[in-house]
């Protein structure tokens, strides 16, 4: 994808961290960005994501598609280090924080599924449910965010002490 492509050369001629770590934003933005169910295709520019709320930026949406993100990091701070990485290691960083999202959304599965009982044998009020939904999806996405944090600092430490865990 284009979008992604220009995001990964500014990642790689960035002459500060500053400047690489908001173009790390954008190449994070060219994958979150894709449109729901048509990911070859990223939303309309100054609207975006507008009609879908903000599903596309959350990890458990589609963390398959987080994973080729995963991916594309991974390769792209690579490169900018100047070293190699093997496929191997790239898939088992994949399939690491992949997994991470694929417990949540079925997490979240299951909190959609125990929230509509509540409804329908009257605990919770279907006025409230919204509220409660979006409540319990913000606290499963930092969630998310602090495992795949404490995941990533684990690899910076493990890197920095030369530990291959692959």
């Amino acid at each position: 994808m284009k979008e992604t492509e220009l995001s990964r050369q500014t990642v790689l001629a960035a002459e500060s961290l500053q400047v690489a770590g908001l173009a790390i934003h954008r190449l994070g933005d060219s994958f979150a960005h894709r449109q729901i169910g048509n990911e070859g295709v990223t939303y309309v520019e100054r609207i975006g994501h507008l009609f879908d709320g903000h599903e596309p930026d959350e990890i458990s949406t589609r963390p398959r598609l987080y994973g080729d993100y995963v991916e594309e990091l991974a390769r792209t701070l690579a490169k900018r280090k100047g070293e190699d990485v093997s496929e191997e290691k790239i898939a088992w960083i994949r399939s690491e924080l992949e997994s991470i999202g694929l417990e949540e959304a079925q997490a979240e599965s299951a909190r959609n599924v125990a929230s509509e009982k509540a409804v329908s044998s009257g605990w919770i009020k279907e006025s409230n449910l919204a509220s409660e939904m979006e409540n319990s999806n913000e606290l499963a996405e930092a969630r998310i965010l602090g495992r795949i944090r404490a995941k990533a600092l684990s690899y910076v430490e493990n890197d920095r002490k030369g530990v291959d865990r692959c």
